[in-house]
């Protein structure tokens, strides 16, 4: 009988240590996957930054939603605010934010955008697409007057420069901004890409 027992905790024993060793391979198969994870998110965070002759477009945000009212055509008056929330609902989807190009048309990808809510901040993004007209959302569908507008892909928000900052500009002083538009002051445009590119390599 002892023999037996003693058989059967060695069998048992056998069982334990076979499933200690799965164990430790599992642990160390995941720690490797998420040591590789690491590795690539840093390569990925390094690489988002701005060309130095990088273009910078900004549109102005609403505090509020205005109130919507149609013309007799089914068109309405472009509401910041509402497409500005849209985009965040977007974001929390899952899916990619988007917004229409400044009337020329001349943003190109690793160009920079940014949603300026005064008097607060502006939030930065990168262009990482430039897609054709064709490709403006429904809801876009009753805004007056911005149907041939390219539609911009955007990154995730990448970085905030506080009013204060932004003030440093200039853009500010020029009085009123109406509409997407972008920076044609060079110095400003300079000013904008090296603080972002610094403020983005400075994050952790």
């Amino acid at each position: 009988m002892l023999k037996t027992q003693l058989g059967e905790m060695v069998q048992e024993e056998a069982v334990w240590i076979a499933a200690i060793g799965r164990a430790n391979a599992m642990i160390r198969d995941l720690t490797a996957q998420l040591t590789e994870a690491k590795k690539t998110q840093a390569v990925v965070e390094k690489k988002v930054s701005f060309a130095a002759d990088a273009c910078v477009t900004i549109t102005p945000v609403r505090a509020k939603e205005m109130k919507q009212t149609l013309s007799a055509e089914g068109k309405a008056m472009p509401d910041s605010r509402r497409d500005y929330n849209e985009q965040r609902e977007r974001l929390r989807n899952g899916e990619v934010m988007c917004w229409d190009d400044a009337d020329a048309n001349k943003t190109l990808p690793g160009d920079m955008f940014g949603f300026r809510h005064q008097p607060d901040r502006v939030e930065i993004h990168q262009v990482k697409e430039v897609n054709s007209s064709d490709h403006r959302l429904p809801s876009w569908s009753r805004n007056v007057g911005h149907s041939k507008r390219n539609v911009l892909i955007l990154t995730n928000p990448l970085c905030v420069i506080p009013w204060e900052d932004w003030e440093k500009f200039g853009w500010h002083a020029s009085g009123s901004l109406m509409g997407t538009q972008r920076v044609a002051n060079e110095e400003a445009r300079k000013m904008m890409v090296e603080y972002v590119n610094a403020k983005i390599a400075s994050m952790p």
